[in-house]
């Protein structure tokens, strides 16, 4: 009767301790779906609860992994308190297709830790033929005519005078009294640009376009510039990015700097 005695206050001592012990942290997600369906360039803003229960919290992390590539870290933040609630906006990236997995941990003062983790799924765009405009002409910086270019628009520009953000291409002339054409561009927008004589030209889609940018070394400032040079860059349409496909198709220097112009087509 006495072992019994004894094996029963252990069983409830047990059971208690059992009850009694931190568990780890509980963390609600929304929207929850395990596999969401977005764009590159799309904004998901994740509303985030976490419950501590009995235990304080100390830290909360954010990882993405996409595929074939590292998870990394892009979000670690110290927590007070036994809860959190916490909003995230998560822009998916233009450079990664297929998935993500986004994973949100958790962690306690006892070093106890919990993950919850979603997909995102980029789906593969349907390419489409880009629209080509002809005929266009910026002249030398200091020729007194239009020298820059505004991609969305395909308007010519004075680089003096527009706006910055209307300059997407501009002649780069640092010689005010030099009557020899620079053959170099460079954007005041702030673009960068690729060169990318053999590119497709004649079929560039706007997927062949990206693939051709993103893998291609981007420069602030494009030099050397000759007939048939093919050059791809990225703008801001005022609703997201595009890519431009340009072709130079003439560059004419003439004896003095008031002619000298370079002619282009644009894909876009």
């Amino acid at each position: 009767m006495r072992l019994f005695s004894i094996i029963l206050f252990f069983s409830c001592l047990s059971l208690y301790s059992c009850r009694d012990k931190n568990s780890t942290p509980v963390i609600r997600v929304n929207p929850s779906d395990i596999n969401i369906t977005a764009n590159a360039g799309d904004v998901i803003n994740f509303e985030i609860f976490v419950d501590g229960g009995k235990d304080e919290l100390s830290k909360f992390l954010i990882y993405q992994e996409p595929d074939k590539s590292a998870k990394t870290k892009i979000l670690d933040t110290l927590v007070n308190g036994e809860k959190l609630y916490y909003t995230f906006s998560y822009t998916v990236p233009d450079s990664i297709s297929g998935s993500i997995i986004i994973t949100f941990s958790a962690c306690d003062a006892d070093g106890d830790k919990s993950d919850v983790a979603l997909r995102i799924v980029i789906p593969t765009p349907n390419p489409v033929i880009l629209t080509e405009t002809t005929g266009h002409i910026i002249y030398s910086k200091y020729s007194g005519k239009p020298d820059a270019f505004d991609v969305n628009t395909n308007s010519v520009q004075f680089s003096g005078i527009a706006q910055q953000n209307l300059l997407d291409i501009a002649d780069f002339d640092t010689i005010p009294s030099d009557s020899v054409l620079s053959k170099t561009w460079y954007s005041p927008a702030g673009n960068e640009f690729v060169f990318f004589n053999g590119f497709d030209y004649a079929n560039a889609t706007n997927i062949s376009a990206k693939a051709a940018y993103d893998s291609g070394n981007k420069l602030s400032l494009i030099s050397n510039l000759n007939i048939n040079d093919i050059i791809i860059t990225k703008v801001n349409n005022g609703t997201g990015q595009i890519y431009a496909v340009i072709k130079i198709t003439n560059i004419i220097e003439a004896a003095s700097s008031v002619n000298d112009r370079y002619e282009f087509n644009v894909k876009k």
